[in-house]
């Protein structure tokens, strides 16, 4: 009985050393050309060689080129002038408005609100975000942040989730003095983008 001897495997092309030339590059130029104008007819394998070799090759790629991150960046507004509110009922804008942002797109978003609150005696204050002017949220206790004893000076923060939909989006803090007059300073309001719609 015969053995056929088929020889050594030919030496694989993605090992080659060689020089690349003109030539070589015009056919690839071609071949791409031909697949981009093909696309369902190049090979799975070939494909399947691709994505391994992307996934396996350790690409570093700046995130501010994924398409569409910036939407997923926080922003964040500040006012520190302090400034107070007369004990009364609902949430109302200082004589400094803000912090506000405007222009956001359409999301689910985490929102934060902050401000160094001093309150009088049995008094209270609150931070709260008022979400286009009170169309998607009415601004509300529940997703303030609160200082509620009175004749003492703290930070109050509030956090919560709100879904933006009117296409492009305002959220600014309003705030609420109850019992007594409230005063506030160091006023922050951050939000970030957790999800498209």
């Amino acid at each position: 009985m015969s053995t056929l001897d088929y020889g050594a495997a030919p030496p694989s092309p993605f090992h080659d050393n060689s020089p690349v030339s003109d030539d070589d590059i015009a056919l690839m130029q071609r071949v791409f050309r031909a697949a981009a104008q093909n696309p369902l007819q190049i090979p799975p394998e070939l494909i399947g060689f691709f994505i391994d070799s992307v996934q396996t090759s350790k690409l570093t790629i700046p995130i501010n080129q994924i398409q569409g991150f910036s939407q997923y960046l926080a922003r964040a507004a500040f006012v520190f002038t302090s400034e107070s509110l007369t004990a009364g009922t609902g949430y109302h804008d200082l004589a400094t408005v803000g912090p506000q942002i405007d222009g956001l797109p359409d999301g689910k978003y985490a929102i934060f609100v902050s401000a160094l609150v001093t309150t009088g005696v049995a008094g209270a204050g609150y931070i709260t975000p008022n979400v286009n002017g009170g169309l998607d949220n009415t601004p509300s206790d529940q997703d303030s942040g609160s200082l509620n004893t009175g004749s003492i000076t703290a930070t109050a923060m509030g956090f919560s989730l709100h879904t933006l939909n009117q296409g492009s989006n305002t959220v600014k803090a309003q705030y609420l003095a109850n019992g007594a007059t409230a005063s506030f300073n160091n006023r922050r309001l951050l939000v970030l983008k957790i999800a498209n719609l």
